[in-house]
């Protein structure tokens, strides 16, 4: 634990159905996180959301980056629950993410998986390198997580944890950042409040019945996401979303 949260964001989820989509509040149709819809994975303590971008680390792995972002309509933020190294892509498409399921994290834009290893963080070698690493199938079991969560299923009001299976580490996010600008996400050998995420966001993948569907996520359940700043209909992103000034990359 690194010092207080900086606010989770727990006010009404900002978003407006792009087109052709309708908003679903998380008490829908299928309230369950389901394998094969893309999510948005928001920090716990300082609502960060869970990032990674094509920049690698300058030192340790030089592995693709991963990190905490604030940021409402980046589509750099999207990942996917798949079945672990080793299962067919799309097996487990539709159904329920369990608790004490082995998973792979997706990111969306780049296709790599969320990865984690023996390698220490350059910038805080107490923890290791969160990364993204090999796309879709073409990984190793350095890819796997465990879900930990209170009910049998994932649900978008849980508070979760994913524990890397090589190493028995925790996934975990602080209010420090790394020196190129955005904040740490690291394998933690402990377990504490920095541990916990939440699926703050929705959308669907054609499966399970949830095919055409943004939703966003808050704590007020449904008919609170009223129309909050930009779009997360399809072609309201445009390439390439450029940090703060001096950032030697786009977030």
């Amino acid at each position: 634990g690194h010092g207080p949260g900086h606010g989770a964001g727990h006010g009404p989820g900002h978003m407006a159905p792009g087109p052709g989509h309708q908003g679903r509040g998380p008490g829908g149709q299928n309230p369950h996180i389901r394998y094969g819809v893309q999510v948005k994975i928001r920090h716990n303590n300082t609502g960060k959301k869970l990032h990674s971008h094509g920049h690698n680390y300058p030192e340790g792995s030089r592995q693709q980056q991963v990190t905490g972002l604030d940021s409402p309509n980046n589509e750099e933020d999207w990942w996917v629950f798949k079945p672990p190294h080793g299962q067919g892509e799309h097996s487990l498409d539709g159904q329920p993410v369990k608790s004490g399921a082995t998973v792979r994290l997706q990111h969306c834009g780049s296709q790599k998986n969320l990865h984690s290893h023996n390698t220490a963080l350059y910038c805080n070698p107490g923890q290791h390198e969160v990364t993204c690493y090999q796309a879709n199938a073409d990984g190793d079991s350095n890819d796997n997580w465990r879900v930990e969560c209170t009910g049998a299923n994932l649900n978008p009001s849980d508070q979760f944890r994913l524990i890397h299976q090589g190493s028995d580490h925790a996934l975990h996010s602080h209010s420090i950042d790394y020196p190129f600008g955005q904040q740490q996400v690291t394998c933690f050998g402990g377990r504490d409040d920095n541990d916990l995420w939440q699926v703050c966001e929705e959308r669907g993948g054609g499966h399970g019945g949830v095919e055409g569907i943004t939703q966003g996520i808050g704590h007020m359940g449904p008919g609170h996401h009223g129309p909050g700043p930009g779009h997360h209909g399809p072609g309201h992103h445009g390439p390439g979303q450029q940090g703060p000034p001096g950032q030697p990359y786009g977030a």
